[in-house]
């Protein structure tokens, strides 16, 4: 499995093999909602989602920190009851709910919630009918927090939840669909993921903006490197939830537009194809044009965000490849941060192969 891929649906130590199975569900996140209506407005609402092995005492599983800003626009007091959903953890999904640390079928771990500095004590209550899309529900915690006329104030929650796979990609939920009984469209939703690997492709919300996507030295260990994926909703009405699913390496085939081959298929052949000649060139490469492969070639240096001196391929990887409604999406950013030494032995030997087609096709 490559280091690190994911699954958002909102409501965000590598995983371990025993969960790289096909549709294996560990958890999913989820946003706090009012239990009734209520005229209280949400300014923004800040979902981080980070790597448990990247706290200072290492965990497992995706350890989520929430912020929301709150308004109560009237001039009369509001009193409000808050939710956050807590999912059973399904049959398929004990192994990982372990793993986590669970038990009882609890799906979340170390909640905590504060209303401004102070935290609070949470209750239990009872979802609206239809608003968490049939999900099995362990507990609704709840709480109540007191607005005066026209005041602001910030709710923060922290939790763990387990990790997900389906078809070898990482997958991250967050329920969000609840976000809809706010009074009005949430006015900044902001979800940023940090992970310990650069995946080579995302499935993404349409209705998000990927606001920045960057790459860096984690200043605790030098050679670990974490990536961070920044989406942002403006006057944001949520209609359902939000999911993100990582690719690795591996599923290069999932970006048609670059028809590259498999990272781990070329690298499997690597001592016979290395070593070709213009009239052996192995079949993943007959069909590719030269352009094709030239654009193949640099695929794990654009992952990274290598600046390339050549325009032609800066506007291929950064600004003009097209985006899929619902298909994984390239999102690399051409950025300052690249170094050499991110990219894996495999992925330099996939770029040594393809080097050595494009010489072989030189050759008179």
């Amino acid at each position: 499995m490559l280091r690190l891929s994911l699954i958002l649906a909102l409501s965000l130590v590598s995983a371990p093999a025993t969960l790289a199975s096909t549709g294996t569900y560990g958890g999913e996140g989820a946003v706090l909602f009012p239990l009734k209506k209520t005229p209280i407005h949400v300014l923004s609402q800040h979902i981080s989602l980070e790597d448990g092995a990247l706290a200072r005492s290492p965990a497992p599983g995706w350890r989520v920190q929430a912020v929301y800003t709150l308004e109560n626009p009237t001039d009369q007091p509001v009193t409000v009851e808050l939710a956050l959903p807590e999912f059973a953890c399904r049959a398929r999904s004990l192994q990982s709910c372990a793993l986590l640390g669970a038990r009882g079928g609890s799906s979340f771990l170390d909640l905590r919630t504060w209303v401004g500095f102070k935290e609070v004590k949470l209750g239990k209550g009872r979802a609206p009918r239809g608003v968490l899309g049939g999900r099995a529900v362990r507990r609704v915690h709840t709480f109540k927090v007191s607005f005066a006329p026209r005041e602001v104030q910030k709710v923060r929650n922290t939790y763990r939840f387990g990790r997900s796979t389906h078809l070898g990609s990482e997958r991250i939920a967050v329920v969000t669909r609840p976000g809809s009984l706010w009074s009005g469209p949430i006015g900044k939703a902001i979800f940023a993921i940090r992970t310990l690997a650069r995946p080579y492709a995302w499935t993404l919300p349409a209705e998000l903006k990927v606001l920045s996507y960057t790459q860096m030295r984690d200043p605790n260990h030098g050679d670990v490197y974490l990536t961070d994926l920044v989406l942002e909703g403006r006057d944001w009405r949520p209609s359902g939830d939000v999911v993100l699913e990582q690719e690795p390496a591996g599923s290069v085939p999932l970006l048609p537009e670059f028809g590259c081959p498999p990272i781990d298929e070329v690298v499997s052949e690597a001592g016979h194809w290395i070593a070709l000649s213009a009239r052996a060139e192995p079949a993943p490469f007959r069909a590719m044009s030269d352009a094709e492969l030239r654009r193949c070639r640099e695929l794990p240096r654009a992952v990274y965000g290598y600046g390339f001196d050549d325009p032609e391929l800066t506007e291929f990887f950064y600004e003009s490849h097209p985006v899929s409604p619902g298909a994984a999406r390239f999102v690399a950013r051409s950025s300052a941060e690249y170094e050499p030494w991110m990219l894996t032995n495999e992925e330099w030997l996939y770029m040594r192969v393809l080097e050595a087609v494009e010489a072989a096709r030189s050759k008179p």
